[in-house]
């Protein structure tokens, strides 16, 4: 059984990855995408949103940059289309 001052401190480091994982607009010229402002500054150059991370414990946390993400891969039609998709 797990304690509670474990549950409170991997609750404590979801907090963490999603405060500093955010989405943040990078623009080259013409183009313009979201970039993960954490890892992009940790790279040192532009990490597309979601990044790792953020894409894994996305649907732990309410967010409101949790609209961002990728549907998670279980919601996806063979072709890669989300099932809440109409077809065609």
């Amino acid at each position: 059984m797990t304690s509670p001052q474990a549950i409170a401190q991997m609750a404590a480091a979801l907090a963490f990855i999603v405060e500093r994982h955010r989405p943040d607009t990078f623009a080259n010229g013409r183009d313009q995408f979201i970039t993960c402002q954490a890892c992009s500054q940790l790279a040192g150059m532009p990490v597309m949103w979601p990044c790792p991370d953020r894409q894994a414990i996305g649907d732990l946390l309410p967010d409101p940059s949790n609209r961002l993400l990728k549907p998670p891969a279980a919601s996806l039609q063979p072709g890669g289309v989300p099932s809440s998709w109409p077809d065609g």
